[in-house]
């Protein structure tokens, strides 16, 4: 279940299952 925020990946999402931001640090 990945909504949100995943911590997991640094990746950001706004919408479910769309990634609209990703951080590469």
């Amino acid at each position: 279940m990945r909504s949100g925020i995943s911590t997991d990946h640094n990746v950001i999402e706004l919408i479910p299952g769309s990634i609209k931001f990703v951080r590469s640090q």
